[in-house]
């Protein structure tokens, strides 16, 4: 094997990452779409991280179909199909042009049909990235609130839920606002399990969540105090009757929604096991999704490899593979991603071990609010930190895994990738000899 051990779990990786490209699936989707579609008859509305490349695919199916529509992504849009405005929001946090790209979305869906079809692709981030707040609420305001869950460990389903009733858009409120229009829609899952109800914060599914529910979100990781004022008043009022809940199963302005995914996490574990399959590995996919805290999950996730290898034996190539979206409680004052964390506690967990190595990276290319996409460690990454005068274990305890692992050199960064199913993991077990 002529690359290195980090050199070939990148590559694998990076396979992942292919096999979920959001272009080709979403073009692939729309194959059987386009029959009896009229020249400039469709519009098409792209949120979230892929949502250039889904825009794109939409348009390699549908070609002279697209009439125009709307993109907002966390990056800049080039090469879009004329007539497509973009914009470009926020992530992890909502900003200005993400509202304003969510209120072209409202005056979009609010025009009369006039017979035209529209066209909605959602993929991980659109949560953040299309924001629309009720009156009397900031965006400043839903910004401190999702800032105050995320820093107490809420996990996307908790965070989604606060986030459907402090929006105009989420939990099914887009589906609402398109008055009973025809609406289909392709998703990208970046969620454990395919919920729609909760990727995107479901804005054309009914939302089984309630104004109670997100106050209890709030109370139960200790924050209910720490939001503004404003959002406890309105969604106090919100529980009272006040303003009027999500839509719920039944409603019906989801008759003529059609929804489906056409990627997820499974996919780009799947594409990353195929890679080892194809490099000589003898691979095992761990079936249950990785979740819970970033570093008991890094250093569970090697005590299951080291158990791989005592089972399989150490004579041949091994590798394990996992997928799934972890959390990060941040106590500290450091700087890191819940990417970093995995990799550090499997850092730990190997110290010393020959032939190990590990690697943990979001699909997305970004890991929390780094410009990390991950890490690959082994069992020198210890004594590097050690030779750069680094505590890991400390660094770990401090949210603070990017500068000790940029300084063993252990960092992966990938840039942006234009897709996003959460994240892939993965350890290589190499005979000393290999």
């Amino acid at each position: 094997m002529s690359e290195s051990p980090a050199e070939v779990v990148r590559l694998i990786l990076l396979a992942g990452i292919r096999a979920v490209n959001p272009r080709h699936l979403t073009a692939t989707a729309l194959a059987g779409w386009t029959a009896g579609i009229e020249i400039r008859t469709v519009d098409v509305i792209a949120i979230g991280k892929a949502a250039n490349d889904m825009m794109l695919g939409a348009s390699d199916a549908l070609g002279r179909g697209v009439r125009g529509g709307i993109v907002i992504s966390p990056e800049h849009a080039v090469g879009l199909p004329e007539g497509v405005v973009a914009y470009t929001g926020g992530h992890p946090m909502p900003n200005d042009g993400g509202e304003r790209g969510a209120r072209a979305v409202a005056t979009l869906l609010c025009e009369p049909n006039r017979g035209r079809r529209t066209l909605v692709l959602i993929s991980g981030g659109a949560s953040s990235l299309m924001t629309l707040p009720p009156p009397g609420i900031s965006l400043e305001d839903v910004v401190e609130t999702s800032r105050a869950l995320m820093r107490a460990g809420a996990d996307i389903r908790e965070l989604n839920c606060v986030r459907k009733h402090l929006d105009q858009m989420k939990g099914g409120r887009m589906a609402r606002l398109a008055g009973g229009a025809p609406l289909r829609s392709l998703v990208l899952s970046d969620v454990i399990g395919d919920p729609l109800d909760v990727i995107g914060s479901g804005p054309l599914v009914a939302d089984p969540t309630t104004f109670d529910d997100a106050i209890e979100m709030l109370k139960r990781r200790g924050v209910w105090g720490a939001v503004p004022m404003s959002v406890s008043e309105y969604l106090l009022a919100g529980a009272r009757g006040d303003h009027q809940d999500t839509p719920k199963p039944g409603d019906p302005c989801f008759a003529r929604v059609d929804i489906g995914v056409v990627g997820n996490n499974a996919l780009a574990v799947q594409g990353a096991a195929g890679e080892a399959r194809r490099r000589g590995f003898l691979v095992e996919v761990i079936a249950t999704p990785i979740a819970g805290e970033a570093r008991d999950a890094g250093a569970a996730f090697v005590r299951r490899a080291l158990e791989l290898a005592e089972l399989k034996g150490r004579s041949r190539n091994l590798c394990l593979v996992g997928g799934g979206e972890t959390t990060v409680t941040v106590t500290g004052t450091g700087i890191g991603g819940r990417n970093l964390e995995f990799a550090a506690a499997a850092a730990m967990a190997i110290d010393g071990k020959r032939g190990v190595t590990v690697g943990s990276i979001g699909t997305d290319g970004r890991d929390g609010p780094t410009d990390a996409a991950g890490a690959i460690v082994d069992g020198g990454t210890m004594a590097r930190a050690r030779d750069a005068h680094m505590d890991l274990d400390v660094g770990l305890r401090n949210n603070d895994t990017l500068r000790v692992l940029d300084a063993t050199g252990d960092v992966l960064r990938t840039g942006a990738t234009g897709t996003n199913v959460m994240d892939v993991c993965i350890a290589t077990l190499m005979p000393p000899q290999a």
